[in-house]
């Protein structure tokens, strides 16, 4: 049984829009103005739009009906559990940060070209770069245990021949089996 259109589409969005955040966040040092500034607004922009993937994921995912039995059993369910689990804890995190970093130095978190001004005065610019060192190491987190999910599924799809991969991504053709 495959996952439904919905569950596959916020699935992939959210792994486009984190490796997009992912590369802007670490390529924008690489550049002057207004490249710089064209990826900081577009990472920010990602950012809230990656905010409400993950909202209408939490949101769905817990709707009836939405959920797939696990093709595995025993440690395997329970590791697959555990890394969703921190996966969205994680993202859920990531985007708080995000939002509070940029509030936290009194400046607008800007959405397209929507200012969304801070609901708080500026924090000191230690607070400040505290909290931009949580976002990046919960970054650095997330693509790293997200790389592990994305082996985990390529491991089923080839070795142990599973339809795992599969049903998130129903236009891989299943496995053969051996």
């Amino acid at each position: 049984m495959h996952y439904d259109r919905v569950s596959i589409a916020l699935h992939w969005a959210t792994a486009a829009l984190v490796i997009a955040q992912f590369v802007t966040a670490q390529t924008w040092g690489w550049f002057d103005r207004p490249t710089h500034r064209f990826l900081v607004i577009t990472h920010m922009s990602l950012g809230v739009l990656l905010t409400a993937v993950i909202v209408a994921r939490l949101v769905w995912r817990l709707l009836p009906g939405h959920r797939v039995a696990p093709l595995t059993a025993g440690w395997q369910t329970i590791a697959a559990r555990a890394v969703h689990g921190l996966l969205y804890l994680l993202l859920a995190a990531e985007a708080v940060l995000g939002w509070i970093g940029r509030w936290s130095e009194g400046k607008p978190l800007n959405f397209f070209g929507l200012l969304l001004q801070p609901p708080f005065a500026a924090w000191s610019r230690e607070e400040h770069h505290m909290m931009m060192e949580r976002h990046e190491l919960v970054g650095w987190i997330i693509v790293v245990l997200a790389f592990g999910h994305a082996l985990a599924a390529l491991y089923h799809h080839y070795h142990v021949r599973d339809r795992v991969l599969v049903r998130m991504a129903p236009w891989v053709k299943a496995p053969l089996a051996r």
